[in-house]
């Protein structure tokens, strides 16, 4: 990785551990009683990368399939509460329930530039016991990639179980945070589109998606030397395709496949 380079992810980016917070913002709860003429505060220098920039934001995990490490992210409701999973209902007819609850993969990546990345599928990272047309469900899928403890594997053929047992079975499953393969893909849409049409479809007047664009090689060609250079091909910021107005939103990455580790090989 170039040193040079401050769009890069680098190992644990994720999260600015040193300050205690989370989401790349150190906490600023007091804790504990600093002392403000500790020598390491008033006596060190501090080896600043001047030529970098701390708000430039990294670019997105290439298109590619990847090793990572499952999690459980839970259901965050309006009130704050979190919970492992909860029951909701489709919204069209027929009127079917269903459990769902949000998951993330953990990008597992040996040369560092992009490990310990968090990802999500699609949907808002939601996976459900809801069964689509083709009988398949995405708890299900998630589980027929993983294997327990002792290799034998979560889902077999022919299994019949009820979406409470379905749900219950993917929560054992991701309480080990299990690594299986995920592929990741860009996507696209424009962030004022996506509130204006959500706005709509919430008041009943409207039944229109943005338009979404998917797979890095669809997005223009950097045009940046340097960051050519350390392999990045694609610009993942793009105008509006719709209205020039909304100006330049950014692509990100979203889990489009999930894989067994045996077919990682």
């Amino acid at each position: 990785m170039s040193s040079n380079a401050p769009w890069l992810p680098s190992a644990g980016a994720a999260t600015e551990t040193a300050g205690g917070g989370g989401n790349g913002e150190p906490s600023h709860e007091s804790q504990v009683i600093v002392d403000p003429n500790d020598p390491r505060l008033t006596s060190e220098p501090l080896d600043v990368a001047v030529d970098k920039d701390a708000y430039a934001q990294p670019v997105p995990l290439p298109d590619r399939v990847w090793r990572a490490k499952l999690k459980l992210e839970g259901i965050k409701r309006d009130n704050g509460e979190r919970v492992d999973f909860e029951a909701a209902q489709t919204n069209k007819t027929p009127i079917l329930p269903y459990y769902h609850t949000g998951i993330s993969a953990s990008i597992i990546d040996p040369t560092g530039a992009f490990d310990g990345i968090t990802v999500y599928p699609a949907f808002g990272g939601r996976v459900s016991t809801l069964l689509r047309r083709d009988k398949s469900s995405t708890v299900a899928t998630v589980l027929s990639k993983l294997t327990r403890a002792d290799g034998k594997p979560y889902v077999t053929l022919g299994m019949r179980l009820s979406q409470q047992d379905w749900i219950h079975l993917l929560l054992q499953a991701l309480a080990g945070e299990p690594e299986c393969g995920v592929e990741t893909q860009w996507e696209w849409t424009c962030a004022v589109c996506t509130k204006e049409l959500t706005d709509l479809r919430n008041a009943g007047k409207s039944d229109k998606y943005p338009v979404s664009i998917r797979g890095m090689n669809r997005f223009p060609a950097q045009q940046d030397k340097q960051k050519r250079a350390a392999g990045i091909l694609y610009d993942p910021e793009m105008q509006c395709q719709v209205n020039k107005a909304h100006a330049f939103s950014r692509a990100f990455p979203k889990i489009v496949r999930f894989l067994s580790l045996a077919e990682l090989k």
